[in-house]
């Protein structure tokens, strides 16, 4: 519904992809998600946004390769990765712990 309500917003598609995806159909998520990469490009979207819909496809490196990116490009979505239950996949992954360490920042001095 709100792909018809708003149809050329990207990140109602990317939540369409990111449902298909977790519903099993990885190929439909996977064409909308090139389709809005042919319209408009990989900066149009949260690199946050497009791994859960990366994870939800069975990507977990590319997710985590997103959301590397996301630290690099201070993504302010990058802040839900504590919490969102999106990536509970990832959480036992050796690089998680070293993905959120360069969220936290460097640790203050005194």
């Amino acid at each position: 519904r709100a792909c018809d309500l708003a149809p050329g917003h990207p990140n109602a598609r990317a939540s369409l992809a990111a449902a298909l995806g977790l519903a099993g159909d990885v190929a439909g998520a996977e064409a909308i998600m090139a389709d809005i990469t042919a319209r408009l490009g990989t900066a149009t979207l949260s690199p946050y946004v497009r791994a859960v819909v990366a994870l939800r496809c069975g990507h977990p490196d590319d997710a985590l390769a997103l959301l590397d990116e996301g630290i690099a490009r201070r993504d302010p979505s990058m802040m839900l990765l504590w919490t969102d239950p999106c990536f509970v996949g990832l959480r036992d992954d050796p690089r998680w712990p070293r993905l959120l360490g360069r969220l936290s920042g460097p640790a203050a001095t005194d």
